[in-house]
């Protein structure tokens, strides 16, 4: 009931591919952009934080509460407090991470591309990126929501350092100038996966996860990936 009243929140203000990475929502700097971005009130981001600290407190309890004795159910409930403190932390490592990988390559004179999954957090990213490294140009967006995209991706062929783009193109749509492809949620399947990095024709991989459950999605990803080149690929 809990995820589902986060998900209705979410969705009425636009933000709804949070759902996939509730966590990042308690980062205060996430919020800081999205209240900028999407104008969100204080009040709902303080309702939206307390029903996903919650939730993860559930289901830290959950995983116990059936088969456990006090002590372990007790441990869980510290781990659950201990997740909620750690992803409260001032700095999101994911994107400072991101922001050290997009800043190394362009020092190579490399052309990156950066995939993610949902709208709302390519979005994030571009705004993130053009603060943290002082980009006033060159970063691309492309997602659903973005008008003549394929003007956009073909001016980043010519012209753009950094593509940010969510899985809006065809089947056999290839991007062959980028010269890195990174990778900052994960596809919802093998064969998205496939698709990303098959879009640069060779070129750097980079995966970008939070430790835990994307982190378990992205290596069975990657697994299959390696299995298909067989082997090939490092």
């Amino acid at each position: 009931r809990i995820r589902r009243r986060v998900g209705r929140l979410l969705k009425k203000r636009g933000i709804d591919g949070y759902m996939e990475n509730l966590e990042t929502l308690l980062n205060p700097k996430v919020i800081e952009r999205l209240r900028k971005i999407y104008n969100i009130e204080t009040e709902v981001i303080k309702q939206i934080q307390t029903l996903i600290s919650k939730y993860i407190l559930i289901q830290h309890v959950k995983k116990w509460f059936l088969y456990s004795n006090r002590e372990e159910l007790a441990r869980s409930v510290l781990a659950a407090q201990f997740e909620v403190k750690q992803w409260l932390s001032e700095e999101d490592k994911k994107l400072e991470k991101l922001a050290e990988a997009v800043k190394s390559l362009l020092e190579q004179d490399k052309k990156v591309y950066i995939f993610s999954q949902y709208v709302a957090t390519a979005e994030l990213i571009s705004n993130f990126l053009c603060e943290k490294l002082n980009l006033s140009d060159g970063i691309t967006l492309i997602t659903g929501e973005v008008e003549d995209q394929f003007i956009k991706l073909e001016n980043f062929q010519k012209n753009g350092k950094i593509l940010v783009a969510t899985p809006v193109f065809d089947k056999g749509t290839d991007i062959p100038k980028a010269d890195a492809v990174i990778v900052f949620t994960p596809p919802l399947s093998k064969e998205g996966l496939f698709q990303v990095v098959g879009r640069i024709r060779g070129g750097e991989v980079i995966f970008l996860a939070y430790r835990g459950y994307e982190e378990e999605i992205i290596n069975e990803l990657v697994k299959s990936l390696k299995e298909s080149f067989q082997g090939d690929l490092e």
